[in-house]
Formats: C-alpha cells, sequence, structure tokens
C-alpha cells in the first residue's frame, strides 16, 4: 500500500509525498517523530530490523541500528484522525495533536503493546482534541522540540532523508515485543547513555543521537 508523508515547507505542511519517493533521489523535507519511552530510571533502545529474519524485511535506513521508536504521521492517518488531508490550514492547525495520536498508535504497532486503552475505539467515538485530551491524562507525555535532518544519499548508496524531527518522551510501563519493525530491545540506564558517545558510534543512527541530545537537556529528565 502506498503511503504519504506529510512534506514540510517553513515548519508547516506543504502538501504530501509518497514515502518512497521522501527516501530516494532528490531529498525532500518531510516530517517524522522519535519516541523515548522512559520507565524509572531506564530508557527503552530498539534495534530496527535487518532483514535477516524469515519473512521480514530490513528497514530502508539505519537497518541493525539502535534508536528510541521512530514514527511517522501519514496522510491515511490523518484522515481516520477525523482532519481532511487536502485541508493543509486544517492540517497545520491541528498538526501537534495529529503527532501525538501517531506516535501512540505507532508505538503499540511497532512494539505490539499497549500503553492507551482502547485506542482505535475512543477514534472512531470521538474529537481528535478529546483523544489528545485523555492521551495526555492517562500518560506521562512530554514533547521535547524539533530539530531537522540531513543525510545525503551518497552516505547510504541508494536512501536519503531529509527530515524535520519532532520529539516526544513518554512516561509509561510497557512490555514490549520484537515485531518485523524491531528485531531487539534493551532496556538502558539513563545515566549510562550520552549524545556524545551516540554520535560517534557506528551503532546508533545519527538522528537518534539528534534526537537523544533533546531528552540529555529535557528539564523532566534527569540523567543523575
Amino acid at each position: 500500500m502506498t503511503s504519504f508523508l506529510p512534506e514540510v515547507d517553513s515548519g508547516k505542511v506543504s502538501g504530501w509525498v509518497e514515502k518512497k519517493e521522501a527516501h530516494r533521489g532528490e531529498p525532500v523535507l518531510h516530517d517524522a517523530n522519535t519516541c523515548f519511552i522512559v520507565k524509572g530510571d531506564k530508557l527503552l533502545l530498539g534495534r530496527r530490523s535487518t532483514g535477516d529474519r524469515e519473512g521480514i524485511g530490513s528497514k530502508r535506513v539505519g537497518a541493525g541500528q539502535w534508536e528510541g521508536v521512530s514514527t511517522h504521521l501519514h496522510r491515511d492517518d490523518v484522515r481516520r484522525y477525523g482532519i481532511d488531508p487536502d485541508n493543509l490550514k486544517m492540517v497545520n492547525d491541528n498538526i501537534s495533536d495529529l503527532n501525538i495520536v501517531s506516535a501512540v498508535e505507532r508505538i503499540e504497532y511497532e512494539l505490539d503493546s499497549k500503553i492507551f486503552p482502547q485506542l482505535s475505539e475512543k477514534l472512531d467515538r470521538d474529537s481528535l482534541s478529546s483523544v489528545v485530551n485523555d492521551i495526555r491524562s492517562y500518560l506521562d507525555l512530554t514533547s521535547l522540540g524539533t530539530f531537522r535532518y540531513l543525510m545525503d544519499r551518497d552516505v547510504d548508496g541508494k536512501w536519503s532523508e531529509k527530515e524535520l524531527c519532532r520529539c516526544f518522551m513518554i512516561r509509561c510501563d510497557i512490555n514490549p515485543s520484537t515485531t518485523e519493525e524491531v528485531m531487539d530491545y534493551k532496556w538502558k540506564p539513563l545515566s549510562e547513555l550520552e549524545s556524545s558517545h551516540m554520535r560517534s558510534s557506528d551503532r546508533f543512527p545519527t538522528w537518534a543521537s539528534r534526537a537523544f541530545e533533546k531528552l540529555e537537556t529535557s528539564s523532566e529528565v534527569s540523567l543523575d
């Protein structure tokens, strides 16, 4: 199934770009999310699928590397959430709420674990703003800000990245499973993770270290 991601211009959604086209050829700036799941003093890291498991494909970029949970808001999601994706003003007016719901939904999918009860039922029944209010009252969710990330195709040989990355932290009790998206996971003490180390290690994709800087400098997180 063809997926379309939000194309971004001057910080706002300006249209929709096919997912594969956003990651090859001339880079197209598009929206993306990185979500950090924290339980107590530990951070959940997931390893991106390499395609070594039978019947499961490899992630196009960063296969085998460790990160938080990367998610995208898709055009079809926006429609399911009750917003007309062709009404770009309405999309931009609700972009924060759209990304919050998408992040929660994608986390549940990528880790095969529920963190917010009856999300699908609530989306069918309630308004987007009502669902987001319920998420915020149920989950300890913090927006950590944004950054831009660029990876030229020459680095990977085929795929490129040009993203406006929105970072979130969610404190919750979760029991993740390996899936076709995440081949392994581990809990690491926050005190043992440093963005400077992540930048110098090929075990982490570049965007993960950039995102971890947001977590590292957040007043909501103690790394002691």
